[in-house]
């Protein structure tokens, strides 16, 4: 036995040469053999040359991997998306701008929004009040103005362009639209409202404010439900 290599008792073991593994049940006798324990089988004699120390692999770490949500998954996101977080983005006038102006809306509060149908419905209705209210629920509606820097890029928001000097909060339809559209600046004077600053960025083009407004307005139909508005039985219509 001199030079054979020692099994401890309750050391698992690969008997050779078919590679049966079992236990060592009993130490080595006199004449060298090991009395080997192998599941479901009669114990086995083998000599420390026709055995080999066994170690179960190791079962693999599982990694974890973020794996990208599924389509099904995003949808449920979105549908449980609160309503006050619910954001989309609009090109404004991309015939004249050609994408690189843009409008992110946030969601208007529906009972605003039928309080100013019955404000202006009591003043009578033409596409002078029509274009009013539309810009004023642009306006309303604007979260952030947007700006694309080159073909391909994401839009980002104005007010991050590097020394754009239109400070810290987000442009919407204020003064400083003045500064990211320059035409539009030098007939500013400072005391326009949103809603007349929608307005004028739209030159007057009143065909060009609606189509613009209907777009909004359908996306605000599905991002601004409240509780009640079907009870009422009053909706959000655009004057008409």
């Amino acid at each position: 036995m001199e030079g054979s290599e020692v099994f401890e008792v309750g050391e698992s073991v690969a008997i050779q040469p078919e590679g049966t593994i079992g236990t060592v049940a009993v130490e080595a006798d006199e004449t060298g053999y090991f009395t080997i324990s192998v599941e479901g089988e009669e114990p086995r004699r083998v000599t420390a040359d026709n055995l080999r120390r066994y170690e179960a692999p190791r079962e693999l770490e599982e990694t974890a991997v973020a794996e990208p949500p599924s389509v099904f998954e995003q949808l449920g996101k979105d549908y449980s998306t609160a309503r006050e977080d619910r954001r989309e983005t609009f090109p404004i006038l991309p015939g004249r701008f050609h994408g690189n102006l843009l409008m992110r809306a946030k969601p208007v509060d529906p009972i605003k929004r039928k309080k100013k149908v019955r404000r202006i419905a009591k003043t009578g209705i033409n596409d002078e009040v029509e274009a009013r209210y539309a810009a004023e629920i642009i306006a309303e509606a604007c979260d952030c103005i947007l700006v694309r820097m080159g073909d391909g890029e994401d839009p980002m928001p104005a007010h991050l362009v590097p020394d754009s000097g239109l400070g810290d909060e987000p442009v919407r339809f204020d003064q400083r639209l003045g500064k990211v559209v320059p035409p539009l600046g030098e007939i500013l004077t400072g005391s326009e409202s949103p809603a007349a600053i929608v307005r004028l960025l739209f030159k007057g083009n009143l065909d060009a404010l609606d189509a613009f407004y209907v777009e909004v307005d359908q996306w605000l139909k599905e991002a601004s439900p409240t509780e009640g508005d079907e009870e009422d039985g009053e909706g959000t219509e655009r004057p008409s």
